[in-house]
C-alpha cells in the first residue's frame, strides 16, 4: 500500500497532472481512477496515462470506459491532440481494454528500457 500511494503522490506532483475518480453513486466510495501528465511535445500536446485502475469486482461494467470518455473531454478542452499509454502486450485484460477503448499500436514510436546497472 505504501508503494501504490508514493506511486500517486509522485504522479501526482509531475506538471501537468490530471486525475480524476468514478465513485459509487450509493456510498460514494472511490471505485475506480485515471491519473497522468499533459505533456507539451514540439508542435501539440499529448497525454500520458500512467494510471487506470478499477475495482476487480466492478470491472467490465463500463467503469473503465467512462473514466477514458471523461478524461476525453478534459483534454478536448485543454487543446490536447493525442492519448498514449503503455501496457503489457499479450497479457490479457488490459490491452484489450485499450483496444476496445479505440487505442491501436502506432508503429512509429516503441517502447524501450535498460536496467540502471547495465548502462
Amino acid at each position: 500500500m505504501n508503494t501504490a500511494y508514493a506511486r500517486l503522490y509522485d504522479i501526482s506532483k509531475t506538471p501537468g497532472y490530471i486525475g480524476t475518480g468514478y465513485f459509487h453513486s450509493e456510498n460514494n466510495k472511490l471505485v475506480g481512477f485515471v491519473v497522468g501528465n499533459e505533456e507539451q511535445w514540439a508542435n501539440y500536446k499529448m497525454f500520458y496515462v500512467n494510471e487506470i485502475c478499477v475495482l476487480s469486482n466492478t470491472q467490465q461494467t463500463g467503469i473503465g470506459t467512462s473514466l477514458l470518455s471523461f478524461l476525453n473531454e478534459l483534454l478536448i478542452q485543454k487543446e490536447v491532440k493525442e492519448v498514449y499509454v503503455s501496457t503489457e502486450r499479450g497479457q490479457g485484460k488490459p490491452e484489450r481494454f485499450f483496444e476496445k477503448n479505440g487505442f491501436v499500436t502506432h508503429e512509429s514510436r516503441i517502447l524501450m528500457t535498460v536496467n540502471v546497472d547495465e548502462i
